[in-house]
C-alpha cells in the first residue's frame, strides 16, 4: 500500500536539490545535475512510480468548466472558513465578520436604473447568489429574488441622516446561510445621491468588489453594455487549486516553510491597552497625489524594488518604530489569483490568500536595503504560496500554544486595471473593514488618482494616539520618500512625532539651581545654629544638636590623628542606632567616604567588601562582634568628647569628592560598589527637601538599614534642614507596634521606606486602632512596586498626609524621579501602576529601544538616567563602569536595566526588569550573584536561580543540578555566609541537569515547573503526625490548613510558601485570639506570623503566655463595662441563648419569632448606641450570644459582636440578605465567622458577595439559600446546611 506522505516528503526532497521531475506517456522523467540524482532516488521512484504520476499530473491543473455541477455544494478556501469562525464571540478577538463598507457619491442616482444594473451584475456573478454554511461548504444559488435598493430621503438633516445609517450598516454581520450578504442602499440630500454598500469578504475579495462595482457603473450609465460571457466559475477555479494541494508542488511548498517554523518571529509587539476589546473597528487613512505616487515608483523603478515592496516596507518600519520586537512577522492578504485561466481576473469571488512575512528593522541600514530585502523575501515566500498562512499558523500553534498575528498588511497595488478604478462615483473617508484577530489592515490601493491607504484598527487595541500616531508617521515617511531620493539612501530612521520630542524635551528640561554643596554640609552648619534642639533619637533616647555635633568631631577628629582624611575609606558596621549616624557624620566630616557593612549576616560578603576597597579602618560600637580583620576597628561610644576638637574644619572636601561607597549585588558573584560623590547625592537632596518643603519642624523616621540607599536620605536629608532623625530598633525591623511608639514618642513627619514596610504598618494599624496615628505629613516610599491602592488607604490614614513615589538606581544617586500620588489613576486604565514619575531636577531620563532609539510614548524600552547626581561608577571595576555608564548623543548616562515608558503627560511608567537582576522587597538582586556564590563557594555543579510566584507572592528558588544533595537548613546556613538574608533563596530543588531551550539557553519556564513540583512535594511529605503534636500546634495547623484551603500542614511548614499573604496572616491573628488564645494582644500574634511563619512558633508562643499567665493588658481596657442605665427596651430569657435582633430591614416573622422562641432576645433600634447593646447582652448572663441583622445594618452588628467578642463570651453572628444596600463602612474588620442568608440572589452568584464580605470578615463566611420563612427560621435556629 503506498504512504501518501512519504511519496509528498520523497518528491520535496527530490526538489529542494533541484531535481526536475515530468511525466511523458506514462513514464517518470527527471532532470538534474551530474552526481546528484542517486540510485537510492532511482529506487524511490520506481517503488512510487503510479502515485508520482498522480502528484505530477496535479501539478498541471487548469480551470475546467463545469456547468453540470455548478449549484451543487462545494468547500470554502481556508480564509474563508477562518472568516465564517471568526464571527464567533467566542473565539479570541472575534465577534465580527470580514466585512467591509463603502460609500460612493454621485451627482444623482437614479434608483430604478441602479435597481436594474445591479441585478444585472448579481445574475452575471455567481458568487454574489451564494450562501454559506457552518458545516464548510458553500452553495450557489440558480435563481434568487430581484434584489431591491432602498432609498433613504435625508431631507435638511442629511449628515445625521447619513451617519445613522452608516452605523447600522458598517459592521453588519450577516447570517451566511441566508442570501444576500451584502446591502445597497441609497440616501438623497445635500445636491447628491450617496450609494451604501455593505458586502461580506467571504463572497468577494477587494478585487473582486471593484470588478462588480466597475460593472454596475457600465451597466448604470449605458443599459444597452453587454459585456462577454464569462465560461468559467469561482467554483471551477477551486477544484482546479485543489488538484493542485494534492500535487508534488504543494509538498515542495510544505517543506520549504516547515523547515523555517521553528525561526519565524512573533508579531510585532506594539502597546497594546486591550487585547480584546469589543469588535469595533475605525479607519485612518490617507492618500498620496498622483505626482507622489509617480515619484516614489520611479524611484522604487530605480533601485530595483517594486512599489508594493516600498509601501509594505514602510508600513513594517512604521511598526517596528513603535513595536519592542525589531524582527516580526506581517500577515500578508494575497489578492491569491493563480494564473489557472485566461478570464480569472475577471471573475467575481473570494480569493484571497494570506501569507506570514518575515520582517526586521536592520540598524544602519538604508530604506532601498531594507526594501530589498523585504522584497527577496516576499518573492521567495509567493514562490511557495500553496502552502498558506492559515495552514502556518495552525502548525504554529501547535509548537507556540500562540501564534496570534495581528498586523496585516493588504495590497491591492497593480491589480486593479485603470479602466476598473476609474469609477464615476467617488468614493469618500466613510469606508471602514472588518477581520476577525486583527489589530491592524493597512490596505494599500493604487488608483488613477495616486495611492490610498486605509488602516483599520479595532478600537480600543491601543493606548492613547498611539493609532493616529502610526497613521501620521506612515504618511511622512510615504510623502519622504516620493519627495527625495536621500530618504531611499542614508540610514533609515523615523523620527518620532513633533508632540512627542516636545513632551520628552519638557520633561527632561530640568536645570536648576545646583549649588554643589557637601553631603554633610548643611547637617553640621545646623547642628551649630541652636545645639539645643533636637537632632536624633533612637530606643535608648535622644541627642541634642550639640550633643551630635561633639561626637561627631570627636570621631572625624580621632580619624584625622590616625592619618584618615581625603579618599580614604571607612567602614561602619554598627546597628541601628544613633551612632550609626554620627559615625558617619565623623567620617565625612574627616574628609573619607563611608562604606556600610552588613552586622546583621553575610559575614564574609562584609569581609571582602573590606578587601575589595582597602578600608583604612571600621568604625563599630562596643559588644558588636563582627570580623576578624588586620583593619583597625574602633568603637566610637568608647571615644571621649574632646572640648578641643569643636573648632575642627568640618569641610575639606569639593562636591566632586566621594562621600560613599554602598555594594550592590553582581552578576559575577561578587557584590559591585557604587562610588557616589558627595555633590551626587546633595543634588537629590536638596531637590526633595525644596519639593516638599522640608523644615526645621520635621522628623524622619530611619527604617531603612545603611547599606540600603534610602538610608543616605534619612540620614543626610531632614537634619539638613533643621529637623530631626528618629531610628527604630535593630531587632525589632519588622515590628509595626515598635516603629509607631518610636514615631508616636517622637512625632515623626517623614515616612521614608520601600511599599512593603508601609504596607505592614497599615495592616497592624486596621487591627489595633486605640494608639494615637503618627502625625506623618509625607511618606515617601521607592524601590520597589506601589500597590495602587496603598496611597488611598495612606491618605484616610494619615489625615492631611502626601505619598510621593520616587525612583531611579544607587547609581543615580538615591533617587532620580518622583510623582505625587493621588487617586486619580485609579479610575485610569492606562495606569497599571502608579507612575514612576518625572525627573528630579538637574536630571534626566532616556528610555531606548534595542537600536538605541528613543522609544515613542507608550513603548517599552530601557530607562537611562542622565544628570549631576549620577554616581562616579563602581569601585574599582573600571570595564563594568565603561559598559554601564554610557555616552548618548554626548550625554553621560546610566544604564538601569529597567523597562519603562513615557506617557502621554510626560510621566514615565515603570515595566520591570530587562534582565535576570530582580527586585524583591526593595532589593536589587543579581541571580548571577547567588550561582556563583553556590557553585564557587559551595562546589555545586551548576545552579539556576529564579523568581517564581505563588499567589500573588514572589520567592527566590533555586535548582541544583548536582548529585549531592544537602538539606535546606545547612544550605542556608552555608549561604548565609556569603549572602545577605534577602538573597538567600526560600526553597530549594534539584535535578540531574538545568533544562535548556532548543537553542541552548536556559528554559526558566521549565526551571520553574522543576521548582514548584519539588516544593509542593516537599511539603506534602513534611506533613508532621498529629499523635506527635501538642494541643496547641494542633489547633494552629487546625485554622491555617482552613484559611490556606490545604489538606495538609506541618508544624514547621513556611505560611509564606504554603500560599500566605500579608493580609491573610493578619486574618490568621484574628481567628488565633479568638479560637485559642484572648490573652495574646493581636499585635503580638501579627508580629509573631510575620516574622516565624510557621505553626511551631505560633503555638511557642501560645504556649509561653499560658504558662506565665500573661494577660492582654489591651484588650482589658478595651472590654465594655456593663452599665447601671440601661434603656427600658424588654428583654428575657432562659440563660441558654440571647438573641440580639438588629430588627431595621428584617422581615416580621424573623422577629416575633425571636419573641416566641422561649430564648432571650433583645430589639435593638437605630436608635440606640451599640455599646449599649453590648452591655444589655452581656449583663443577661446567656450562655451564647446570637447577632441578627439585616446586611443594611451590617457594620452595626458587627461592630456589636466585636465588642462581645473582646470580652471572652461565647457568640455567632447572622445576617440576612435584604432589598437594601449592604453597610460596610466597617472601621475595623470583625475577626470572628458569620453565617450569611441569601433570600434575593442565587447560590450560583455568590463570588462576589463572599469578595464583598471578605473585606469586612477576617473569619470563615458561611452562605446558605433561604427563599422563604420557614428555611429562615431553620437559618436563624442553625438547623440548615451551610457552605463554607
Amino acid at each position: 500500500m503506498i504512504d501518501n506522505d512519504v511519496v509528498a516528503k520523497g518528491l520535496a526532497d527530490l526538489a529542494s536539490r533541484n531535481i526536475k521531475l515530468w511525466s511523458e506517456n506514462g513514464k517518470i522523467k527527471y532532470r538534474a545535475a551530474a552526481g546528484v540524482m542517486t540510485q537510492e532516488d532511482v529506487d524511490f521512484l520506481k517503488a512510487n512510480r503510479d502515485a508520482v504520476i498522480e502528484y505530477l499530473m496535479n501539478d498541471d491543473a487548469v480551470v475546467i468548466a463545469d456547468p453540470e455541477r455548478q449549484y451543487e455544494p462545494f468547500g470554502m478556501t481556508e480564509i474563508q472558513q477562518a472568516y465564517i469562525l471568526g464571527r464567533n464571540p467566542a473565539f479570541y478577538l472575534g465577534g465580527c465578520a470580514c466585512h467591509i463598507y463603502l460609500e460612493l457619491e454621485y451627482n444623482s442616482l437614479d434608483p430604478q436604473k441602479a435597481e436594474f444594473a445591479w441585478n444585472r451584475v448579481i445574475n452575471r456573478h455567481p458568487m454574489l447568489r451564494a450562501v454559506m454554511s457552518t458545516d464548510g461548504s458553500q452553495r450557489i444559488s440558480e435563481h434568487v429574488p430581484e434584489y431591491k435598493i432602498r432609498v433613504v430621503d435625508c431631507g435638511a438633516n442629511a449628515a445625521a441622516e447619513r451617519a445613522n445609517i452608516k452605523s447600522s450598516l458598517d459592521h453588519l454581520v450577516y447570517d451566511t446561510e441566508k442570501w444576500p450578504l451584502f446591502t445597497l442602499l441609497i440616501s438623497r440630500g445635500d445636491s447628491k445621491d450617496i450609494l451604501h454598500i455593505s458586502i461580506e469578504f467571504v463572497t468577494a475579495d477587494w478585487s473582486s468588489i471593484w470588478t462588480a462595482l466597475s460593472e454596475f457603473e457600465k451597466y448604470y450609465f449605458d443599459s444597452e453594455t453587454q459585456l462577454p460571457m464569462l465560461d468559467v466559475t469561482f467554483r471551477d477555479y477551486l477544484t482546479a487549486e485543489k488538484k493542485l494541494r494534492q500535487g508534488s508542488k504543494y509538498w515542495r511548498d510544505r517543506e520549504y516553510w516547515m523547515s523555517r517554523i521553528d525561526e519565524l518571529p512573533p508579531a510585532p509587539e506594539l502597546p497594546i491597552e486591550d487585547t480584546n476589546p469589543p469588535a469595533r473597528f475605525e479607519r485612518h487613512q490617507f492618500s498620496l497625489t498622483k505626482t507622489q505616487w509617480d515619484n516614489l515608483c520611479r524611484y522604487a523603478g530605480k533601485y530595483g524594488v517594486t512599489p508594493t515592496s516600498a509601501v509594505m516596507t514602510a508600513y513594517g518600519m512604521t511598526l517596528a518604530r513603535w513595536s519592542k520586537n525589531k524582527k516580526f512577522c506581517l500577515n500578508l492578504s494575497i489578492l491569491n489569483r493563480l494564473a489557472l485561466h485566461p478570464r480569472i481576473s475577471d471573475i467575481v469571488g473570494d480569493f484571497t490568500a494570506s501569507s506570514i512575512l518575515q520582517m526586521e528593522h536592520i540598524a544602519k541600514k538604508s530604506f532601498r536595503e531594507l526594501s530589498e530585502l523585504t522584497m527577496r523575501q516576499l518573492f521567495d515566500d509567493l514562490d511557495h504560496r500553496l502552502f498558506g498562512g492559515v495552514s502556518l499558523l495552525r502548525e504554529l500553534r501547535k509548537r507556540r500554544g500562540d501564534a496570534l498575528m495581528p498586523y496585516v498588511f493588504t495590497g491591492a497595488i497593480g491589480l486593479i486595471p485603470t479602466e476598473k478604478s476609474r469609477l464615476v462615483g467617488k468614493l469618500n473617508e466613510n469606508g471602514i473593514s472588518q477581520t476577525a484577530q486583527v489589530y491592524v489592515d493597512c490596505q494599500a490601493m493604487d488608483t488613477a488618482d495616486g495611492l490610498n491607504i486605509n488602516l483599520d484598527m479595532r478600537v480600543g487595541v491601543f493606548p492613547e494616539r498611539v493609532a493616529d500616531d502610526l497613521c501620521e508617521t506612515l504618511k511622512r515617511l510615504l510623502c519622504e520618500l516620493s519627495e527625495s531620493e536621500e530618504y531611499w539612501t542614508k540610514p533609515f530612521y523615523i523620527e518620532l512625532p513633533a508632540w512627542q520630542r516636545d513632551v520628552m524635551t519638557a520633561v527632561n528640561s530640568t536645570s536648576g539651581n545646583n549649588a554643589l554643596n557637601l553631603l554633610h554640609e548643611q547637617t553640621i552648619k545646623r547642628l551649630c545654629e541652636s545645639p539645643e534642639r533636637f537632632a536624633v533619637a533612637d530606643c535608648n533616647g535622644c541627642w541634642t544638636r550639640g550633643e551630635l555635633y561633639k561626637r561627631v568631631v570627636s570621631i572625624a577628629a580621632l580619624l584625622r590623628k590616625r592619618g584618615i582624611g581625603k579618599n580614604d575609606l571607612v567602614g561602619v558596621a554598627i546597628p541601628k542606632s544613633r551612632w550609626q549616624l554620627a559615625a558617619c557624620l565623623g567620617i565625612l566630616t574627616a574628609g573619607a567616604a563611608y562604606v556600610p557593612l552588613d552586622v546583621k549576616g553575610a559575614p564574609k560578603r562584609a569581609q571582602t567588601i573590606l578587601e575589595r576597597v582597602s578600608a583604612n579602618c571600621v568604625l563599630s560600637i562596643s559588644g558588636i562582634p563582627f570580623l576578624t580583620t588586620p583593619t583597625d576597628w574602633i568603637e566610637v561610644d568608647t571615644l571621649p568628647c574632646d572640648e578641643r576638637d569643636i573648632d575642627i574644619d568640618c569641610f575639606v572636601n569639593k562636591p566632586d569628592d566621594l562621600a560613599y561607597i554602598i555594594f550592590t549585588s553582581g552578576s559575577t558573584g561578587e557584590p559591585k560598589g557604587v562610588a557616589v560623590s558627595h555633590g551626587a547625592a546633595a543634588n537629590t537632596i536638596a531637590d526633595v527637601n525644596r519639593l516638599f518643603s522640608v523644615n526645621e519642624n520635621d522628623r524622619v523616621f530611619n527604617i531603612s538599614q545603611l547599606n540600603f540607599d534610602l538610608s543616605v536620605y534619612d540620614l543626610f536629608g531632614v537634619i539638613a534642614q533643621g529637623g530631626g532623625v528618629i531610628i527604630p530598633d535593630a531587632e525589632q525591623y519588622k515590628n509595626p507596634a515598635h516603629w509607631e511608639e518610636m514615631m508616636n514618642r517622637y512625632k515623626a513627619t517623614i515616612w521614608n521606606s520601600v511599599p512593603a514596610l508601609m504596607q505592614l504598618y497599615t495592616i497592624y494599624r486596621s487591627y489595633n486602632s486605640t494608639a494615637p496615628i503618627p502625625g506623618l505629613r509625607l511618606i515617601m516610599l521607592s524601590g520597589d512596586w506601589i500597590p495602587p491602592e496603598l496611597p488611598t488607604k495612606l491618605s484616610s490614614l494619615f489625615m492631611n498626609s502626601k505619598t510621593i513615589s520616587l525612583g531611579g538606581a544607587t547609581e543615580g544617586g538615591i533617587w532620580s524621579i518622583y510623582h505625587e500620588c493621588d487617586s486619580s489613576y485609579e479610575s485610569m486604565p492606562e495606569w497599571k501602576s502608579i507612575p514612576y514619575g518625572k525627573p528630579l531636577a538637574n536630571q534626566g531620563f532616556m528610555i531606548m529601544d534595542s537600536m538605541m532609539q528613543n522609544c515613542p510614548v507608550w513603548v517599552e524600552g530601557e530607562l537611562y538616567i542622565t544628570g549631576d547626581s549620577l554616581a562616579d561608577g563602581y569601585w574599582g571595576e573600571t570595564e563594568l563602569t565603561r559598559n554601564s555608564f554610557v555616552s548618548i548623543n554626548g550625554c553621560r548616562a546610566y544604564r538601569t536595566g529597567d523597562m519603562g515608558r513615557y506617557h502621554p503627560d510626560g510621566n514615565i511608567e515603570f515595566m520591570g526588569r530587562r534582565d535576570s537582576q530582580v527586585k524583591l522587597r526593595g532589593h536589587r538582586i543579581e541571580l548571577g550573584e547567588i550561582e556563583s556564590v553556590m557553585k564557587q563557594r559551595l562546589n555545586f555543579g551548576d545552579v539556576c536561580c529564579i523568581v517564581y510566584e505563588h499567589d500573588g507572592e514572589k520567592q527566590l528558588a533555586a535548582l541544583i543540578a548536582d548529585k549531592e544533595r544537602i538539606d535546606d537548613d545547612t544550605l542556608s546556613n552555608g549561604l548565609s555566609e556569603w549572602l545577605p538574608d534577602y538573597m538567600i533563596p526560600k526553597a530549594f530543588a534539584y535535578c540531574d541537569a538545568i533544562p535548556l531551550t532548543a537553542n541552548g539557553k536556559v528554559d526558566r519556564t521549565a526551571v520553574i515547573k522543576l521548582v514548584e513540583t519539588s516544593v509542593n512535594e516537599r511539603k506534602s511529605d513534611n506533613v508532621s503526625d498529629f499523635s506527635e503534636l501538642s494541643d496547641t500546634q494542633r489547633a494552629v495547623i487546625d485554622i491555617m490548613k482552613g484559611l490556606l484551603n490545604r489538606d495538609k500542614l506541618g508544624v514547621n511548614d513556611d505560611f509564606y510558601e504554603a500560599g500566605a499573604k500579608s493580609l491573610l496572616l493578619a486574618r490568621a491573628a484574628g481567628q488565633l485570639k479568638q479560637k485559642i488564645s484572648r490573652d495574646i494582644p493581636f499585635d503580638t500574634y501579627l508580629v509573631t506570623l510575620l516574622n516565624s511563619p510557621n505553626a511551631r512558633g505560633i503555638a511557642e508562643l501560645i504556649d509561653s503566655y499560658k504558662n506565665s499567665d500573661s494577660k492582654d493588658e489591651t484588650t482589658d481596657n478595651t472590654t465594655p463595662v456593663i452599665s447601671e442605665n440601661r434603656s427600658d427596651t424588654a428583654y428575657c430569657g432562659n440563660g441558654e441563648l440571647m438573641y440580639v435582633v438588629f430588627a431595621e430591614g428584617l422581615d416580621d416573622a424573623i422577629i416575633q419569632y425571636c419573641k416566641n422562641s422561649g430564648s432571650g432576645y433583645i430589639l435593638v433600634y437605630n436608635t440606640e448606641k451599640i455599646s449599649d447593646t453590648v452591655e444589655r447582652a452581656l449583663a443577661a448572663n446567656a450562655e451564647r450570644i446570637r447577632f441578627i441583622a439585616a446586611d443594611c445594618l451590617l457594620s452595626d452588628c458587627l461592630r456589636a459582636a466585636s465588642m462581645a467578642a473582646l470580652t471572652g463570651a461565647d457568640l455567632d453572628v447572622k445576617l440576612i440578605e435584604s432589598e437594601r444596600d449592604a453597610d460596610l463602612l466597617l472601621d475595623t474588620p470583625y475577626y470572628g465567622d458569620i453565617s450569611y442568608a441569601l433570600t434575593i440572589s442565587d447560590m450560583s452568584d455568590n463570588t462576589e458577595l463572599i469578595d464583598m464580605l471578605e473585606t469586612v470578615c477576617l473569619g470563615d463566611i458561611r452562605i446558605s439559600c433561604c427563599k422563604d420563612r420557614d428555611e429562615l427560621v431553620k437559618f436563624i435556629t442553625g438547623d440548615i446546611d451551610e457552605n463554607k
